[in-house]
């Protein structure tokens, strides 16, 4: 009996892990990138950002993704990414200025 309850207490956590996440994780090429002169960048990848949809991190999106402090490491790698066509996962946590908020982005 301890064993079974145990066993659906760990099923339940692992399941309802993904529900208390802050992030969201996405995968794809980068389709554009947006820059603007105080420093911001934007990307849209060549699918929509799914999890970040579905994890409601930032509803009032308009489908891009970027960072309007990025840092010059983050905008490097999104340069990077797009020239040379490697697929990128993309980190999502909530909104910045309308996008869903990049916290960092992995070159694949």
């Amino acid at each position: 009996m301890y064993i079974k309850k145990l066993t659906l207490l760990i099923c339940m956590l692992l399941c309802s892990a993904n529900a208390l996440a802050k992030y969201s994780q996405d995968t794809g090429k980068i389709k554009e990138v947006y820059v603007s002169y105080g420093g911001a960048i934007a990307i849209l990848l060549d699918r929509p950002f799914a999890n970040a949809i579905s994890t409601n991190q930032c509803p009032s999106s308009n489908a891009y993704a970027g960072n309007t402090s990025a840092d010059p490491a983050l905008k490097s790698a999104i340069l990077t990414a797009k020239s040379s066509g490697q697929t990128v996962r993309v980190t999502i946590e909530g909104c910045d200025s309308g996008w869903f908020k990049i916290i960092d982005i992995y070159l694949l």
